[in-house]
């Protein structure tokens, strides 16, 4: 048996009597199901406070209104209860409520099961969301008109949500038990909300329709109302009463609004409804939903009343054959089952469109894939791909909350934004695979970056590859994922989520500090500034191709020695493993004089002039100290990435042409790569990771890009190049070794200078 939730809250609303009646019903089953479950009900408009819970509850209509904004007070109003009871389901019967949890869910602030009652028969469109696991419908007719509607939603016909005593019963024991005649025909008239005069229209419409018809009106606690029936021939009138199941089940027939509670207790107690002069609008469309649902019918007038209670109460057979059907109707649904299995429903798919940056990568052939290559230790225990990669894929299924960024799939329609669809487990078997060399790893690594992530399941791959490196047996997990999925910051995050032994809980993609830092006058005018460098750049190096051959090569630094000679050049890592990478650059002979590299750092990206002439290397790292200070804030870049969301928003086919003149355009000829070190210990089976080196996309046109990543006690170096503009990738990567060697023996020479003169 499934354990059941240790805190339930249930979303209701004072505001007549169905939404309370329901969520009464559900918590009596609960805490039938669950004796050791907490329940916390709470009231949608007690939460909203102030004027807002007093405008909606005195124009209820308000909460029906469509569109995000509504949804968005709703869900903030219930933020604070949810975060501070942290429950395990979360069901709400009153549909503002719905709507709120579906924000909270869409937004990552609820997590648990969440689930939705909607008590009328029409339920209006806005009173659903789709981040609700399911909504509960009162019949056929009301679902196939909520899926009319809206079609992404999920809904089901759900048992009517009353308390277990409403069932069928015997008739005759029931009329005993309140002293009833056994014979003739009862009516029960439920007040409701309803006037004085529609009451008076009622019992004597349903008085002159059978010569021996007793009317029972429920009238509440309103005792005036009840004084004023109370001396009528054939009409018992009562006060509030809790026997209203006895009261049903002693009925042929009952008069009430189709909204409200007693119809749907006298559809579990299978008794047929008369929907008497309904109300215009929401009244009358549950009154036509019902009877559409064979549940009852519509009189609109006291002459329409009269005469269908005359057609059924004349007629004991036909009379008989609706009752049976409404009660095989209730019973076809078991509200018991339908509580016990709502903690066990799965979450639905959600979408969203890509933003601005996304569908500009979507649509740029040249953008690629950030990828990595984890190396492992050669210790046992990760040495068979194959059980490495089922591993994998057991994670995968485990951990797949925790991986929201591997669950997303691309959906693409003609004339339509793309979308993201979320929640939806991929495959692991086409997402993780294993293969094994004979010969060197390198070839079997560019194999698998040249072939571009599949756009028809979650754009991203695993594989684990056993193969030689070094003369030695190593196996490496490669992994790809396509540059609209996300950048360098979303793949170490993973990498670590999905790989590790013991995965981080709170490790996270670092974050660019918010423009709130930076002074307002500063960001507009960088942004000034930024804008115009764009118009003015001119390109300075040869552009890739957008589908020229990728090149791929891999090196290795100690990360221990680039950060001691970060402190003895006073500068940090960053900016000496860019003046390492200008230092190759200078010496490798590149076919640019004079590249630029957008250089993608842990802050923010960044434009700055790479020095690639000849000079002293510890001079060279000086300068891009300096060019990196200048270049950090508001200017290039941020005009850059306002441009991209901009065309982002393009239709379609605007989008794509905008996005090849921007390629054109741009002045980028390097792309660089340092984001912050990651020294906690990462193991995988056992096996600690040795090396991670990142595997950048060609973007903004340019033909080469390297990344740094200090993961451990190791930089992993990773050179993608376009074949055409830069065809040595590997000398490259060769060349940054070398030279930081040179680096680190000029700087411990240089240590010892300033510490004898110091």
């Amino acid at each position: 048996m499934e354990p059941g939730p240790r805190r339930l809250l249930v979303v209701s609303a004072t505001l007549g009597e169905r939404y309370d009646a329901a969520a009464s019903a559900l918590e009596e089953r609960a805490r039938r199901l669950w004796p050791d479950c907490e329940i916390r009900r709470v009231d949608m408009l007690a939460a909203l406070g102030g004027v807002v819970g007093r405008l909606v509850e005195r124009r209820p209509w308000l909460a029906e209104l469509p569109g995000g904004v509504v949804s968005a007070v709703a869900g903030l109003a219930l933020a604070p209860t949810v975060a501070g009871f942290r429950p395990d389901l979360v069901v709400s019967t009153y549909p503002l409520g719905a709507r709120g949890t579906g924000w909270l869910r869409r937004r990552g602030r609820l997590s648990a099961p969440t689930t939705a009652l909607l008590p009328g028969f029409a339920p209006h469109p806005s009173q659903a969301h789709p981040q609700i696991d399911q909504h509960y419908v009162a019949g056929e007719p009301s679902l196939r008109a909520l899926w009319d509607a809206r079609p992404e939603v999920r809904g089901a016909v759900g048992a009517p949500p009353v308390m277990a005593a409403f069932q069928p019963s015997d008739r005759t024991a029931a009329r005993r038990a309140l002293d009833l005649p056994a014979d003739g025909p009862v009516v029960v008239i439920a007040a409701g909300a309803r006037s004085p005069e529609s009451l008076d229209r009622a019992v004597n419409a349903t008085l002159v329709a059978h010569r021996s018809v007793w009317v029972v009106v429920a009238c509440g606690r309103d005792e005036t109302l009840r004084s004023r029936w109370a001396a009528r021939d054939r009409v018992v009138a009562l006060g509030w009463t809790d026997r209203m199941p006895r009261l049903l089940a002693a009925a042929d027939m009952v008069i009430t609004d189709a909204g409200s509670a007693t119809a749907r207790e006298a559809q579990a107690s299978g008794r047929a409804v008369l929907c008497f002069e309904p109300a215009p609008g929401q009244g009358v469309a549950d009154a036509l939903m019902l009877q559409r649902a064979g549940l009852g019918r519509v009189c609109p007038d006291a002459l329409t009343l009269t005469a269908t209670l005359h057609e059924l109460l004349s007629d004991e057979l036909r009379l008989a054959g609706l009752e049976r059907a409404i009660a095989g109707r209730a019973s076809a649904a078991d509200f018991d089952a339908e509580v016990a299995g709502m903690p066990l429903l799965p979450r639905p798919l959600t979408s969203r469109p890509l933003d601005g940056a996304e569908a500009v990568f979507l649509d740029a052939e040249a953008a690629g894939q950030w990828g990595a290559v984890v190396m492992l230790g050669e210790s046992g225990g990760a040495s068979d791909p194959e059980h490495v990669a089922a591993v994998l894929r057991d994670r995968l299924a485990a951990r797949s909350d925790s991986l929201a960024l591997l669950r997303r799939t691309l959906v693409t329609r003609p004339g339509r934004r793309a979308r993201w669809v979320d929640n939806q487990l991929p495959d692991p078997s086409t997402q993780v695979s294993a293969r094994a060399v004979d010969q060197a790893s390198f070839a079997a690594i560019r194999d698998f970056f040249a072939e571009r992530p599949p756009l028809d399941r979650p754009p991203w791959r695993v594989q684990v590859l056993r193969g030689r490196v070094g003369g030695t047996g190593r196996t490496a997990i490669l992994i790809s994922l396509h540059h609209a999925l996300g950048d360098e910051r979303a793949l170490t995050a993973t990498v670590s989520a999905l790989l590790a032994d013991d995965p981080a809980p709170n490790l996270r993609p670092v974050r660019d500090l918010p423009g709130r830092l930076v002074p307002a006058t500063r960001r507009i005018a960088g942004l000034v500034t930024g804008w115009r460098e764009l118009a003015t750049a001119a390109r300075t190096g040869p552009s890739a191709t957008a589908v020229g051959v990728r090149r791929y090569a891999l090196a290795t630094l100690p990360a221990h020695e680039v950060r001691a000679v970060a402190r003895k050049l006073r500068t940090n890592s960053g900016a000496v493993l860019l003046g390492v990478l200008a230092e190759a650059l200078c010496g490798h002979k590149v076919p640019a004089a004079a590249p630029h590299g957008w250089l993608r750092t842990s802050v923010a990206s960044a434009t700055l002039d790479l020095p690639v002439a000849s000079m002293d290397p510890i001079e060279r790292i000086a300068l891009v100290t300096e060019a990196l200070a200048e270049s950090s804030g508001w200017g290039r870049s941020s005009a850059s990435r306002l441009v991209v969301r901009a065309i982002g928003r393009l239709p379609a086919g605007l989008r794509a042409e905008a996005a090849r003149r921007l390629h054109d355009a741009r002045s980028v000829g390097l792309i660089a790569s340092v984001p912050p070190s990651r020294r906690r210990a990462l193991r995988v089976l056992g096996v600690p990771v040795s090396t991670i080196v990142p595997v950048l996309p060609l973007t903004g046109g340019a033909g080469l890009a390297v990344g740094f990543l200090s993961w451990g006690d190791t930089v992993g170096v990773g050179v993608t190049s376009d074949a055409a503009v830069y065809p040595d990738a590997e000398g490259l990567a060769d060349a940054i070794g070398r030279v930081f060697d040179e680096v680190a023996a000029r700087a411990d020479a240089l240590g010892a200078v300033l510490s004898l003169s110091g």
